[in-house]
């Protein structure tokens, strides 16, 4: 399935969240009601109203560590609903298809040399943050700066991953940037992506 939008990072959520609660506010001790397609009035299976409850399915049915908070922990975040709703990558991946698809870019990289090292990426104009402030080259050069120097610290498990990858990075404009990598990199989008 292909986004036609990409949603600012966790605004998604938070606009989920603000839109189902739009509705009348039900009293917490209404009992479940069994019949209404609506939703108003009924409650959820945990005592909340379901007009102002984001349910999220999860991908194996369950949540082992609900009181986790930290999304890049283990493997909590990355089929809990949190990824669909709230984080942009680069590229993504149709996983029935095999075939990647920009998100966070503006198109699938570029190659600009024969051996596969050197790389051109274009970034989607007018993707925001939750603060309203625009998502920017110096924003995915940041991200890189930071896992180079953080390397050895930094407990994110894709950190040794990147930093083996990537040679060089430099922003071109606002929306450009250049990387290179330190072996021919046939799997860009993905390493880089998903």
């Amino acid at each position: 399935m292909k986004f036609r939008k990409v949603p600012a990072i966790l605004t998604a959520a938070l606009l989920t969240v603000t839109l189902g609660a739009c509705s009348a506010p039900t009293s917490p001790d209404q009992a479940p009601s069994t019949g209404s397609s609506s939703g108003a009035g009924e409650m959820t299976d945990v005592g909340t109203p379901r007009n102002q409850t984001l349910i999220v399915q999860s991908f194996d049915g369950k949540v082992d560590s609900p009181d986790n908070m930290n999304p890049l922990s283990g493997t909590y975040a990355l089929w809990r609903g949190f990824r669909e709703l709230g984080w942009g990558y680069l590229w993504e991946m149709d996983t029935a298809t095999g075939e990647s698809y920009p998100e966070l870019a503006a198109e699938l990289p570029k190659v600009l040399d024969s051996s596969y090292t050197k790389f051109q990426v274009n970034l989607r104009q007018g993707v925001l943050w939750s603060d309203g402030t625009e998502f920017t080259a110096d924003d995915v050069v940041y991200t890189l700066d930071t896992y180079a120097k953080g390397k050895g610290k930094l407990t994110y498990w894709g950190v040794p991953t990147i930093d083996a990858y990537v040679k060089s990075w430099k922003k071109i404009d606002n929306y450009t940037l250049e990387i290179d990598t330190n072996a021919p990199a046939y799997d860009f989008a993905t390493v880089l992506g998903v």
